[in-house]
């Protein structure tokens, strides 16, 4: 198969299927870093968009190898053309100024105002009912992270997914970490495997593609349309949940206002 690919892949390292979907495979190397190559139209932190990825080749176990710019193995050749450029950087996106958090609160709900949503955090946000309220202290507010880390259906929990979008909101925004000692080693160890993977990414600097084009319609560069496909197409309900996290964010920057970029 050889096709025009576009994402973030790390070469000459050997990976095992570890999930199959219905249009796209997660595979983990030794380590269990894991990447993904999907037919779908949204990447996640890291992977391959491989246009007409035919999934049912793939068996859970078998080994692929990525090499000199192409993937093979499990019935599959796959050319990557070469060098694949890193993307979905967390630096990519700029900073508003303090005054603008408000905005960013206030847009992200009305882009969910004509289609609604799926996630039970997200709803409780846009109904005004959230389901953490305004926390006077961290303490506080990451003693209900932690608690719902785990918390839902699926390869990735909707409690792991809210914690990843606060995580993501934590990294773009402050000048450091704000968690108390031990408490990221805490939430990792209840993650699922697939959220243990982005969570790392998400410490190194990768963000889901979604969570890029949430960003720019952040940015003024208004694609409501296109952001929303995006985030509602990102697993069952994890797009939501991580877009409920990041709102819990911006709804507790009292907390952090000393630590703002």
């Amino acid at each position: 198969m050889t096709a025009s690919l576009r994402g973030t892949f790390i070469v000459s390292r050997i990976f095992s299927v570890r999930y199959i979907f219905q249009n796209s495979i997660d595979l983990a190397d030794k380590k269990g870093s894991m990447t993904c190559l999907t037919g779908g139209d949204y990447l996640p932190t890291r992977g391959l968009c491989v246009p007409e990825l035919d999934t049912s080749v793939f068996r859970t176990g078998e080994v692929c190898a990525a090499e000199a710019g192409m993937i093979t193995g499990a019935g599959v050749f796959i050319d990557t053309g070469g060098a694949v450029i890193l993307e979905n950087r967390i630096a990519k996106f700029k900073v508003p100024g303090k005054v603008s958090f408000d905005l960013l609160l206030e847009k992200t709900k009305r882009l969910f105002l004509p289609t609604g949503t799926r996630s039970e955090y997200l709803m409780r946000f846009l109904k005004k009912e959230d389901p953490f309220g305004t926390f006077p202290e961290m303490e506080i507010l990451c003693g209900h992270l932690i608690s719902n880390i785990g918390r839902g259906e699926g390869l990735t929990p909707s409690g792991d997914d809210l914690f990843l979008g606060f995580y993501t909101a934590c990294s773009l925004f402050l000048k450091r970490s704000p968690f108390p000692e031990g408490f990221l080693s805490a939430c990792k160890e209840g993650m699922s495997d697939i959220s243990k993977s982005e969570f790392d990414d998400i410490k190194n600097g990768f963000i889901p593609e979604f969570m890029c084009l949430y960003l720019d319609f952040l940015s003024a560069k208004e694609r409501p349309a296109e952001t929303m496909a995006a985030i509602k197409n990102y697993g069952h309900l994890s797009g939501e949940d991580h877009i409920a996290g990041f709102m819990l964010f911006l709804q507790n920057l009292h907390i952090f206002e000393k630590e703002l970029k």
